[in-house]
């Protein structure tokens, strides 16, 4: 799993205080990212404020309560919408081809997830208009999501470097990136 690298996160999402912190527990046979709260270490809520703290709560309630890992909650304002791809890393940290666009396109904060294998990208703005559909398995078995509500997103800060060597460290609008992507994989 991935160390955090705190200082990489854009200043946009640091300044929210829609913060979680999360713990990796067993469901049903199944490892999950379960969402905890920095004030208790209990459980919390994706779709509750009243759970979720600042970023430097949640960073310090990692440390306090041996948490995994800090996470971003997406609220019912939509200012800010993730896009998960998951299992496009290759060992080398290569991403794969049919997914480069985006990255390019985007030109928006983007970092790997904590499993080293998916890149996250965060937007200013909500999903496209009128679309509620928020994951599809691809048929090449990797698997994409795009949340601006109700969901949380674990964040590392670790930064995905291009190609070309490029690194993406701020948080811009989504607009016809997250419309082409929508249509493309959801």
């Amino acid at each position: 799993m991935l160390k955090l690298l705190a200082d990489n996160i854009p200043v946009a999402m640091r300044e929210r205080d829609q913060w979680v912190c999360w713990a990796l527990e067993e469901r049903d046979g199944k490892l999950t990212k379960v969402p905890k709260r920095a004030d208790t270490g209990g459980n919390a809520k994706s779709i509750g404020p009243t759970t979720w703290t600042s970023f430097g709560n949640a960073v310090a309630a990692c440390e306090k309560f041996g948490l995994s890992g800090i996470g971003f909650a997406f609220a019912e304002d939509r200012a800010i919408t993730g896009l998960d791809l998951d299992h496009v890393l290759d060992d080398a940290g290569n991403l794969a081809n049919g997914y480069r666009w985006v990255i390019d396109a985007a030109d928006t904060y983007t970092e790997i997830s904590p499993s080293g294998d998916g890149l996250h990208l965060f937007f200013l703005g909500g999903k496209p208009e009128g679309k509620a559909k928020c994951k599809h398995n691809q048929a090449d078995g990797r698997v994409v999501e795009m949340y601006d509500h109700a969901r949380f997103f674990t964040v590392t800060g670790n930064l995905f470097a291009d190609a070309n060597g490029v690194v993406r460290t701020e948080i811009r609008e989504g607009g016809e990136t997250l419309a082409r992507a929508y249509d493309l994989w959801l």
